[in-house]
């Protein structure tokens, strides 16, 4: 008998006015997708290989989303964009883990081996709420919301000029079906990525 384990967070919303939650994958490990093979010889014609997170999955439930967005493999130092809305009456959202069976000899990585630390950042929408990070060698450093809200339909966004972009388990098997925006912030002195 396979027993799955499964680890659902509700995430309340901390003010209406919040419209996105930014997640921060600090450390997310869990098992590789599995490699769906075409049934037979004639299906491999016409079906393409494909992988799947069927042991470990990391989903996210939010009315807003347009469809379920499954992660899975190592994802470490990478974040996603979750839009709500709550005058359509969202008041949360959930994270949801689902743990394979680590007994299973076909299971690939095992909830003993699954590990994460998710940094959660609610950001409020069209207030200039401005909030102070202490301390601060210099004195009080200010930040707004607005400057770190993703454009719409982005399920990541990048606001610096530089650093390293990579897809959702880089190094690992590309995950099927996923169908996601990466938004980069025009820097105005820049013509190309």
């Amino acid at each position: 008998e396979k027993t799955e384990t499964l680890c659902n967070y509700n995430v309340e919303l901390s003010s209406p006015a919040v419209c996105q939650i930014r997640l921060d994958f600090e450390v997310f490990v869990l098992a590789q997708p599995t490699i769906s093979a075409p049934s037979t010889l004639d299906d491999a014609e016409y079906t393409p290989i494909s992988a799947e997170c069927q042991a470990d999955k990391f989903t996210v439930g939010s009315a807003m989303s347009r469809g379920t967005l499954a992660l899975c493999g190592v994802n470490t130092g990478q974040h996603m964009y979750v839009p709500v809305n709550s005058t359509m009456g969202v008041s949360s959202i959930s994270l949801n883990l689902q743990l394979g069976d680590a007994s299973d000899a076909t299971y690939l990585g095992g909830a003993s081996g699954a590990s994460w630390r998710i940094k959660i950042t609610q950001l409020e929408c069209g207030a200039e709420r401005n909030y102070t990070l202490l301390p601060s060698p210099g004195g009080n450093l200010n930040y707004r919301d607005t400057d770190k809200i993703a454009p719409p339909g982005c399920v990541q966004y990048y606001s610096s000029r530089h650093g390293t972009y990579s897809s959702f388990n880089y190094g690992g098997l590309y995950l099927s079906d996923l169908d996601y925006a990466i938004c980069f912030k025009r820097d105005p002195d820049a013509c190309a990525i």
